[in-house]
């Protein structure tokens, strides 16, 4: 069938949605819309969805300015200006078409992180993982390698990133390094891998393409440890990896370092990932879901951090800040394949109390 373009601008969360349906009904409660093919999907017309086997996809059309729409339509709705020109049609930003899927990590990220920096209430995060104190307007945010500045109107690459690329990516033209996010404030550059559905990537040994970067654990020493040029002093050398490497992480610890040195600030990497997504320790190949600290070289394992959506970002910065009801709201209303996405366990000591009351 031709794409059609669809007007609705309407988002749908926890208690808008169900699984139980037919194969190729919309999820939508109570909808009883006739959906049709378009392209590979099943298509609501009513609600703008692109209906696949587990999940969604906001649809509103084929055309740029409906898949624009389309995405914007996952986002909360701070700053959708900012957002549509200087994410979803940057060069620097890969796979942004994917800002609208339900599962996207990528949309979750925009949300929380665009919106600590929106309400300025981002150093909350920065002094929890580093231990530092810094007021909001000390921070920088950058998202993807792209400074987050809503009074700028020409959002560029940050120069460290594309220097670091240079250096040691220049051939790589498929999924360059991309650190999700980076919070460079007075004392330290934290580099701050996210996660939702997916786990870490491990290194492997497997054909690399022209254009890729290298995916077994000698072609990253290689390139990344022996090949690195910008170091002021290495930080990890080739004998403090052990047998198992994710190699997503390694990635981001030898950016953070060397940029962290080249800007004169401490460093630190923190994998965010969902323990709700996590909590069954899935078997994927090539994948870890599970806590990497082990394997992270012992020489950096104090510049590492652990941590989740659930415990770090909800019950320890947004559950109890008014000014950030909205962001908390999103989160516990958030799904993943047409489910709750995050379940959160009181924190220790708030269950004792209430216990002794």
């Amino acid at each position: 069938m031709k794409p059609k373009t669809i007007e609705t601008n309407a988002t749908f969360r926890l208690n808008d949605l169900t699984s139980q349906r037919a194969e190729n009904a919309c999820p939508v409660i109570g909808c009883r819309e006739t959906t049709s093919v378009i392209g590979k999907h099943p298509v609501c017309p009513l609600h703008g969805l692109e209906i696949h086997k587990a999940t969604f996809v906001y649809y509103n059309g084929a055309s740029h300015a409906a898949r624009t729409q389309a995405c914007l339509r996952n986002l909360l709705p701070f700053r959708k200006d900012f957002a549509a020109e200087h994410i979803l049609d940057s060069s620097h930003k890969l796979e942004a078409h994917r800002l609208g899927h339900e599962n996207s990590e990528d949309a979750l990220t925009w949300n929380i992180f665009g919106g600590l920096l929106h309400y300025e209430r981002l150093h909350r995060v920065y002094n929890l993982l580093t231990s530092a104190q810094s007021s909001a307007s000390q921070l920088a945010l950058f998202l993807w390698g792209i400074r987050i500045d809503f009074d700028s109107q020409a959002p560029e690459l940050w120069p460290r990133l594309a220097e670091f690329r240079r250096s040691l990516e220049p051939d790589i033209d498929k999924f360059p390094t991309e650190p999700d996010i980076m919070l460079l404030g007075p004392t330290h550059l934290l580099c701050i891998e996210a996660k939702f559905c997916s786990g870490n990537p491990l290194a492997v040994d497997a054909e690399v393409k022209p254009g890729e970067k290298p995916k077994s654990r000698q072609g990253l020493m290689d390139r990344y440890l022996r090949g690195n040029k910008l170091w002021p002093t290495p930080a990890i050398k080739p004998e403090d990896l052990g047998e198992v490497v994710h190699s997503q992480l390694l990635r981001n610890l030898v950016f953070a370092s060397t940029v962290g040195q080249l800007e004169g600030r401490d460093w630190m990497v923190a994998n965010l990932v969902s323990k709700t997504q996590w909590k069954n320790g899935r078997k994927v190949y090539g994948y870890d879901f599970t806590d990497p600290t082990p394997s992270i070289p012992a020489v950096a394992q104090s510049r590492f951090k652990f941590i989740s959506w659930e415990d770090e970002i909800y019950n320890r910065v947004l559950k109890d800040d008014p000014v950030l009801a909205e962001l908390a709201e999103y989160m516990r209303t958030k799904t993943v394949n047409l489910k709750r996405a995050f379940r959160f366990m009181q924190r220790r000591q708030h269950i004792t109390l209430q216990m002794n009351t």
